[in-house]
């Protein structure tokens, strides 16, 4: 995992939770499933890391197993639940996790996915008020600090939602240099949101330049590999449910694919808009799909002429 071949984990992973169900080991049952969720959500597969991790908690559950973790394990669920945008799963799991709270570090955690769901929701008074509870205890904690960067994440993600893109922008780039990306996944996804930010602050030629180094580390070609690699793990491993998510995978590669350019193409075809002093929007009063509205100057005298 921390070498980003997560194929190989993925292969490990199930063999390690077939064993321990042959086993009826329960413990090694519930750590396989964590495992498994860990790396569909490093892979950005959501539904199938929702899958395992309620598989987790579901198992610790059932034999009675050790629950001082379950905080973390909703606080998790929950941020997954906003990646799929079902957000009243997400708020269900967030008030388990305030259920379930045994120390300060796991306080901290569920303040910043406190913040993360109010954010999501657009509360921003809210998410402020969570983001504080979540500061005081990083400062009077020394525990919480080894996981400091949950808080600056969300802080700039926070930024980023209510226009202040300064601090965004500074924001962003200290988190740069601090946690350096572990993988191309994290790579990507900072350079689209440096890309975002500079695109609302007008300077559009870095926005179109991030939006570049985005399309790269996102490229169609890569998808493939990955999704041939998990395949020929599918194929070695010969088990029914693996070859189920492999199709899984597929479909999930492709709706990333898809999205990965929808995320793109509309941001860029605005930024060109706005520089030929025009704009580019989303209709909101169109329910039947989505329709996009182009609105551009025309020099006087051009009609009709």
């Amino acid at each position: 995992m921390k070498n980003a071949r997560f194929n190989i984990a993925l292969y490990e992973a199930q063999q390690m939770l077939k064993q321990a169900e042959k086993d009826n080991f329960p413990n090694g049952i519930s750590y396989g499933h964590n495992a498994l969720s860990g790396i569909y959500q490093s892979k950005h597969l959501f539904k199938l890391a929702v899958e395992h991790k309620e598989k987790e908690i579901e198992v610790t559950k059932q034999f009675e197993g050790n629950t001082y973790n379950f905080s973390n394990s909703y606080c998790q669920l929950c941020l997954l639940y906003c990646q799929l945008n079902r957000l009243d799963k997400a708020k269900a799991a967030l008030d388990e996790a305030q259920k379930w709270v045994n120390s300060h570090k796991q306080a901290f955690t569920v303040w910043i996915r406190s913040a993360d769901y109010y954010i999501k929701i657009a509360n921003y008074p809210k998410a402020w008020e969570c983001l504080q509870k979540a500061k005081e205890l990083l400062e009077t904690h020394e525990e919480n600090r080894l996981i400091d960067h949950y808080y600056y994440f969300t802080l700039c993600d926070y930024y980023r939602n209510t226009g202040e893109y300064d601090k965004a922008l500074a924001l962003h780039d200290s988190i740069t240099m601090a946690y350096p990306a572990r993988d191309n996944n994290v790579l990507s996804e900072r350079y689209r949101q440096k890309a975002t930010i500079y695109s609302k602050m007008g300077n559009y030629q870095a926005a179109l330049d991030f939006f570049k180094r985005y399309v790269e580390l996102t490229d169609s070609l890569n998808i493939v590999q990955a999704d041939v690699a998990a395949g020929e793990y599918a194929a070695l491993l010969s088990v029914g449910r693996l070859n189920t998510e492999k199709n899984e995978l597929r479909q999930k590669m492709q709706e990333k694919d898809l999205r990965n350019k929808q995320r793109v193409n509309l941001p860029v075809n605005r930024i060109y808009a706005e520089k030929m002093g025009g704009t580019l929007r989303i209709d909101p009063e169109y329910t039947e799909g989505c329709r996009v509205v182009l609105t551009l100057p025309i020099e006087e005298g051009v009609i009709g002429s």
